[in-house]
């Protein structure tokens, strides 16, 4: 009698599995929830390179023009979409314009030997895309040079103002952006041979930064 039972109770479960299986129950391990993937952070120290064009004007009196190139360095905070920096930049300049003399053995022109500026950045992080404006301080030494029959002659100034731009910068990997952007610089008033002189200037550039 106990043998039946026995038997009966391994046929039932027999049974049992088998109707489970025919029903499709099978134990799983519940999948873990889907975690989105955080968008890209701008925090980070940087240098970098960059050049362009630029075009000056003293005061209405001539508008020297030119290529420059020049490094970076900065330092941006992501504040969860707002992005606030500061960057430090110098160019050397070849912005010039030549001067016209009557006596064929005198030449000479006027221009930009460098720039540079310290400007605060305010931009939006569109996860690696980077709309930003920007603005400070801006500083240049202006030249005055003049060949007088192999004599050399050069009158130079500094100046100190302020420049304001904007730009786009875009991360390629985690660590190189590449960016481009434009400035307007008013660099105050200098003298340059005995003469005074308010010096603005425009310049486009493209710039390629290292994240650390």
């Amino acid at each position: 009698m106990k043998s039946f039972a026995l038997l009966a109770a391994v046929a039932a479960l027999s049974t049992t599995s088998a109707l489970g299986a025919d029903l499709g129950v099978i134990n799983t391990t519940a999948p873990s929830a889907y975690m989105e993937p955080a968008g890209f952070n701008w925090t980070s120290f940087y240098v970098g390179l960059n050049g362009g064009y630029g075009w000056a004007d003293y005061g209405g009196f001539t508008q020297p023009e030119g290529g420059f190139g020049g490094i970076q360095a900065g330092y941006n905070y992501d504040f969860g979409g707002l992005v606030l920096g500061l960057e430090a930049d110098l160019q050397l300049a070849a912005l010039r314009e030549d001067i016209v003399f009557g006596d064929p053995g005198v030449s000479g022109y006027i221009g930009l030997d460098y720039f540079g500026t310290v400007r605060a950045r305010a931009g939006l992080a569109l996860d690696r895309l980077m709309p930003y404006v920007t603005g400070g301080l801006a500083y240049s030494r202006a030249a005055v040079r003049v060949n007088n029959n192999g004599v050399e002659l050069e009158s130079t100034d500094d100046f100190v103002g302020f420049a304001v731009g904007g730009g786009l910068e875009y991360s390629v990997t985690n660590n190189v952006s590449v960016k481009g952007e434009y400035l307007y610089a008013n660099f105050g008033e200098g003298n340059l041979d005995g003469a005074d002189y308010d010096l603005t200037a425009h310049a486009v550039r493209v710039g390629l930064n290292y994240k650390f």
